[in-house]
């Protein structure tokens, strides 16, 4: 079996799916234990890494994202629910 289809296997046996603002993000969830949080950086599918995560996940509770595809960071961060740190914010009035 080859590398892409190892990954697709895990990718079809652990991935699942939550829409967050219109947005299709795919995550995993595998193993027991003391839960990590495993952020991918760069690589955007993380199926890409699998076989540590299957290694994580002989002793721990291994959660992580893929990213959706987008072109810019400001798209990103509407896609996972957030303003841009930059958008303006309501100025406190006194009451």
């Amino acid at each position: 079996m080859t590398g892409l289809e190892q990954m697709n296997r895990f990718s079809d046996r652990f991935a699942k799916k939550v829409i967050v603002n219109n947005t299709a993000w795919r995550y995993y969830r595998i193993g027991a234990g003391t839960p990590i949080l495993w952020l991918t950086g760069g690589m955007r599918r993380v199926a890409i890494g699998f076989a540590s995560m299957e290694r994580l996940a002989t002793r721990h509770t291994v959660i992580t994202p893929d990213y959706p595809p987008v072109q810019t960071i400001d798209e990103f961060i509407t896609c996972a629910g957030r303003k841009h740190p930059s958008a303006p914010r309501p100025i406190a009035q006194n009451g």
